[in-house]
């Protein structure tokens, strides 16, 4: 078997392989995600019965998880080409959205998780911060999600298409967060200990 036989077969094998490492990443994200989203929606963080900081850590080297095995799927498929990765809308669009997730994540460290945990106050003006934060969370996930599954449908998508369809569903989220979540963490401030508890909010740990 010549070298360039070698090669024929060594690259398939390696990006089957790096697709399923990507696959099992991900089944664990998003099983620890749903954990995540349960915890808050019972109270588990606020009750001290789930560790909110240790969920964070685990996310966050779960998202490493997903950006190196992802990443060695683009590169054995087309080795990081500008004019390959453009000529791939599906491809553009989720690195665009992990990438706007990921930068979210750093936000929730930043300014969401210190409230959550109590180290700073949680005011109106807090709570609004991380229902915000939360909903772009959750939007993220779930887009990041569809674009990856989307095989049927993406031949009849372009970058724009995609973008639209987050766009709308961050409108959508937002929406929800600021009309719906916000009002009900305000009311529940009165009689409970001072934490948002948010879906998504936890999602991320980058």
């Amino acid at each position: 078997m010549t070298e360039a036989d070698l090669y024929a077969v060594a690259v398939p094998v390696a990006r089957q392989a790096a697709l399923f490492l990507h696959l099992v990443v991900f089944a664990f994200a998003f099983v620890l995600v749903v954990q995540a989203d349960i915890a808050m929606l019972r109270g588990d963080y606020a009750a001290g019965t789930r560790d909110l900081h240790a969920d964070a850590r685990a996310t966050a080297w779960l998202l490493l998880a997903l950006w190196l095995t992802g990443g060695t799927l683009i590169a054995l498929g087309s080795g990081f080409s500008v004019s390959a990765l453009t000529a791939s809308p599906k491809i553009a669009a989720k690195l665009t959205v992990v990438t706007i997730l990921t930068v979210n994540g750093t936000l929730l460290h930043l300014f969401a998780f210190p409230r959550l945990t109590g180290e700073l106050p949680l005011s109106r003006s807090g709570i609004t911060l991380c229902v915000t934060l939360g909903a772009v969370s959750s939007v993220s996930w779930l887009t990041a999600t569809g674009i990856g599954v989307a095989r049927i449908i993406a031949p009849l998508l372009d970058y724009v298409h995609y973008i639209g369809l987050y766009t709308t569903g961050l409108g959508l989220g937002l929406t929800i967060a600021v009309a719906l979540v916000r009002p009900y963490l305000i009311r529940q401030q009165g009689h409970t200990a001072p934490t948002c508890r948010q879906p998504g909010l936890s999602r991320q740990g980058a």
